[in-house]
């Protein structure tokens, strides 16, 4: 069924929405004073910089959020995974539920 126009159709119409919601999120993030960076992505998740990523991987998987702690791979690396508009609303309110900190600058 994949390889059927129908099928075709179908995952070019889902490739659309993960790339709508990408942008929307990486947006978000952009402006969260939680996150230091939004690393350039073209996949179907994001990589951010954080002060904490322990801290905010544990906030997170306490709220039902599941993102993963890529700090060994990169300092301050979590990976945020697209999902639907639902879930990622969900990630963005439980990101802002936590305790305002502003950064003092953004790592290059």
């Amino acid at each position: 069924d994949a390889l059927t126009p129908d099928g075709i159709r179908r995952a070019q119409d889902n490739v659309s929405r993960v790339v709508a919601e990408r942008e929307r999120v990486r947006t978000a993030l952009e402006r969260s004073p939680h996150v230091l960076r939004v690393h350039p992505s073209d996949a179907n998740f994001l990589l951010i910089r954080v002060r904490d990523p322990a801290a905010l991987v544990d906030a997170m998987t306490a709220d039902g959020i599941a993102v993963r702690d890529r700090n060994a791979l990169l300092d301050g690396a979590v990976r945020i995974t697209i999902g639907t508009e639902d879930e990622n609303d969900a990630m963005l309110a439980a990101l802002d539920r936590r305790p305002r900190r502003v950064p003092t600058g953004r790592p290059e």
